[in-house]
């Protein structure tokens, strides 16, 4: 999703993802009133709004403003933000208005938060979803998980296999492990061949944190692991590998 300069989205008209996103599909346009809105999906309510009702037409300037008109040619809403090239697109962090140089004038996180313009660059956030280790060449977590209800120990490993695919094995040490790939698109939505994720990194960063239960305990190896590959592992625990 990229609205590029002087192109516009009109009502009912939204910049998403990809189709293979899945249930949580972000969508930022202009809703049927004819506010500039950021949603979760086509039914949720607005994460983020521009409440201002009458609008047609929203358009990403040559000289840098995002702009919401009426149908008048009236401005109801603009972002405040000009810089030459902006490009207003959606990435896995944010909402995000960026230049040529690909430096921030303005975001929109998927908690509806909007920035100010021309944020600090350590305020604006990042992709959490790109290195799976901590350790010198990013590409390998792993980790031991033990059942203690059914006296059971697994090892598990993500793998980064590159150009945003990963491989994340059940039962690493054992005889027969088992393997599904799964590729994170550039909007941040995983797909995979095996099975519909049905979620995005924004959500495995922030609703699949990595825990023990009264059942499962997980030891890592060190700080090799990041957030992003232990989640990642927690998540295809409870998706396919453990209860699936």
């Amino acid at each position: 999703g990229m609205l590029l300069p002087g192109k516009a989205l009109r009502r009912d008209e939204y910049l998403c993802p990809h189709d293979d996103w899945g249930g949580s599909n972000y969508m930022f346009g202009v809703d049927n009133k004819g506010q500039a809105v950021l949603r979760k999906d086509q039914y949720a309510p607005y994460l983020w709004s521009s409440s201002t009702g009458g609008g047609v037409e929203l358009r990403m300037q040559q000289r840098g403003k995002l702009v919401l008109r009426d149908r008048h040619g009236g401005v109801l809403w603009e972002s405040g933000c000009k810089k030459e090239g902006n490009t207003l697109k959606m990435t896995s962090a944010a909402i995000m208005m960026t230049d040529e140089n690909d430096e921030t004038s303005l975001y929109i996180d998927y908690d509806g938060h909007m920035s100010e313009c021309f944020p600090d660059p350590d305020d604006v956030p990042t992709d959490k979803c790109t290195h799976v280790s901590n350790s010198a060449d990013h590409t390998v977590c792993k980790i031991k998980m033990i059942d203690s209800l059914n006296n059971h120990e697994t090892v598990l490993r993500v793998k980064d296999m590159s150009n945003r695919r990963y491989k994340v094995t059940d039962n690493f040490d054992g005889d027969e492990p088992w393997e599904i790939f799964l590729d994170l698109l550039d909007t941040g939505a995983f797909i995979s061949d095996y099975f519909d994720p049905e979620v995005t990194c924004h959500e495995l960063i922030e609703e699949h944190e990595m825990k023990n239960d009264g059942q499962l305990t997980f030891e890592t190896q060190g700080k090799q692991c990041t957030e992003f590959g232990k989640n990642l592992i927690w998540f295809m625990v409870h998706q396919v590998y453990y209860f699936g």
